[in-house]
């Protein structure tokens, strides 16, 4: 082999191994990219599509395990737990979240084809679910769902025989619903 053609071959050598290391710098400016870019609401969006099982941990304290099957507006639903029940969460109320496909989301603006809390609670109150709420406040209701308006839900609370004795909650208060089969 002439000089020339070691040379050759020294040049291509050092170009692949230059060509490579570019390569492994842009998938990482790329992954550096996307986790400034992501935003919380994406981060939500990508675990809805994925249907990973995740920990939604809320300023309550609470604890919710299992998958996104939805995210709306305002809100997050839970697929539902082995009782049949349906978990609703405020979005502003998530604190963390925990699980091993988390990624760093993408940019994501608003969900405005998604379902929102007043609607969702108001397919429920069609069947006039029984529903566990749990207020921004910590105070804790139990009732039946009355009716939904566009910002508020009426409650007929446990133990109370007469719709008389209802309760209205503003929807910016309620932080986690908890539906019962």
């Amino acid at each position: 082999m002439s000089s020339f053609d070691r040379a050759l071959g020294d040049f291509a050598d050092v170009s692949r191994r230059e060509q490579a290391q570019l390569n492994r710098q842009q998938l990482s400016d790329h992954a550096i990219l996307a986790t400034l870019s992501g935003n919380f609401l994406g981060t939500l969006v990508e675990l809805a599509e994925s249907r990973s099982p995740i920990v939604l941990i809320t300023r309550a304290g609470s604890h919710h395990r299992g998958a996104i099957v939805a995210v709306g507006t305002d809100v997050v639903a839970l697929a539902p737990d082995l009782e049949g029940r349906r978990i609703l969460l405020a979005i502003r109320a998530i604190e963390a979240l925990r699980g091993p496909e988390i990624s760093t989301g993408r940019a994501v603006e608003d969900v405005s084809d998604g379902a929102d809390l007043a609607s969702l609670l108001d397919q429920f109150g069609e069947d006039s679910s029984r529903v566990a709420l749990l207020t921004a406040g910590g105070n804790r209701l139990m009732g039946r769902i009355l009716g939904v308006g566009i910002d508020q839900l009426t409650l007929r609370l446990d133990g109370r025989e007469s719709d008389a004795d209802a309760m209205t909650i503003p929807l910016a208060a309620i932080d986690e619903v908890v539906i019962e089969p």
